[in-house]
């Protein structure tokens, strides 16, 4: 067998182990593959439900767990996600073959923002939560017994609902909730409004 044989399967096998513990590495840190969940620390789950044609009755409701000694102001508007501006596809670069085409770019549609916003839905406040003490000489670990009911730490769970008239244009649209002051508590939900 020759050297360079030995040397490119020893090169190969190293390399592959390198990957492993690599990946290894990324998975114990936390890094995720595929797409986030959509729960945050304060919401929990956005729904929509209703008559989703143009002019019907359409209610969201969002959960929530309030882990906070203030309480929290959140907002929802109805924003629209079809015939937003989006920028162009970028065009295709040569290749050293002019016979193969490059695959096209596939730019996924930005998020919802307030930039196309239809309606505002909701803004409301959610109370604090009052079993945390707002006493800051008191450490949290002298204020409970760890394993107890009356953990000052446990979210106090909640839901606000709201009913709106969904638009008379057609289209692709999404709820898009937040608090004002957290660009990280925020959640949407995209659903089709059809034509009556």
């Amino acid at each position: 067998m020759p050297a360079t044989t030995f040397a490119s399967r020893a090169g190969l096998t190293r390399f592959l182990f390198v990957c492993c513990v690599l990946a290894s590495v990324f998975a114990a840190c936390g890094i995720e593959y595929g797409s986030a969940g959509s729960e945050t620390e304060l919401f929990k789950s956005l729904t929509v439900d209703g008559e989703l044609v143009t002019g019907g009755q359409v209610t969201i409701e969002l959960s929530y767990e309030q882990p906070y000694p203030a309480a929290i102001r959140v907002l929802c508007a109805l924003v629209a996600r079809e015939g937003q501006d989006q920028e162009a596809a970028p065009s295709a670069t040569n290749t050293p073959n002019p016979e193969v085409e490059p695959a096209p770019l596939s730019i996924p549609p930005p998020p919802p923002t307030p930039r196309h916003k239809v309606l505002d839905i909701l803004d409301e406040g959610i109370p604090a939560n009052t079993s945390i003490t707002t006493n800051p000489a008191t450490p949290v670990e002298l204020l409970f017994e760890p394993g107890s009911s009356d953990n000052p730490l446990t979210p106090i769970p909640g839901t606000l609902r709201e009913a709106f008239t969904a638009p008379e244009e057609p289209g692709l649209y999404a709820i898009a909730c937040y608090t004002p002051v957290d660009a990280n508590n925020a959640i949407s939900k995209e659903f089709r409004i059809d034509r009556r």
